[in-house]
């Protein structure tokens, strides 16, 4: 069973962690990680959802997300979510932090995202062919040159998920500090 700390409307730490369907269930405030893997050739690495994932299944996403367990940090997660996802070792090292947003989004099936997402990114060549599935949540892995995401996400591509408020800010500051 999976836990997750529950946060107030101010993003302060409550003394309280709940079970990850019931912070759904209840849409309780609570914290995820997004981590935009990002090759020398100004390329982010983007995961295709299984058809078998309940929630946006074939849909392109970032090249990793998820929950923020009980008692971990950010980077814990990344490192967790990174190898269970896609198979790979992430240094912390390299691991630059962007920012974190506020969200919410009231699924259709009664599960409720309300969450402080904070945003990484990883400025690695992930050999993509020597990646392996491990939880079965991903059925591929692909470049695509920043430029033309941004340019999918500004044409609503039905390919990929809508993470509206992301995007905006990601594509700033990418250009900003990021690429050179």
């Amino acid at each position: 069973m999976e836990y997750l700390d529950i946060y107030d409307k101010n993003a302060m730490k409550l003394d309280i962690k709940k079970e990850k369907e019931l912070v759904h269930l209840e849409g309780a405030l609570h914290k995820t990680i997004h981590l935009w893997i990002i090759n020398d050739k100004n390329e982010l690495l983007l995961q295709r959802r299984s058809n078998d994932n309940p929630r946006y299944p074939g849909k392109l996403e970032i090249s990793v997300a998820g929950h923020i367990r009980s008692g971990e940090n950010s980077v814990e997660a990344i490192q967790r979510e990174a190898f269970e996802e896609i198979g790979i070792r992430i240094n912390p090292y390299f691991l630059e932090y962007l920012f974190s947003y506020k969200h919410q989004r009231i699924m259709k099936d009664t599960y409720i995202n309300n969450e402080i997402s904070d945003v990484y990114i990883y400025k690695y060549n992930v050999d993509i062919d020597k990646c392996q599935f491990n939880d079965k949540a991903v059925s591929e892995l692909k470049y695509v040159n920043y430029l033309e995401l941004e340019k999918m996400w500004r044409k609503k591509d039905k390919e990929l998920i809508d993470h509206e408020e992301h995007y905006e800010i990601l594509f700033c500051m990418l250009k900003k500090y990021i690429i050179k």
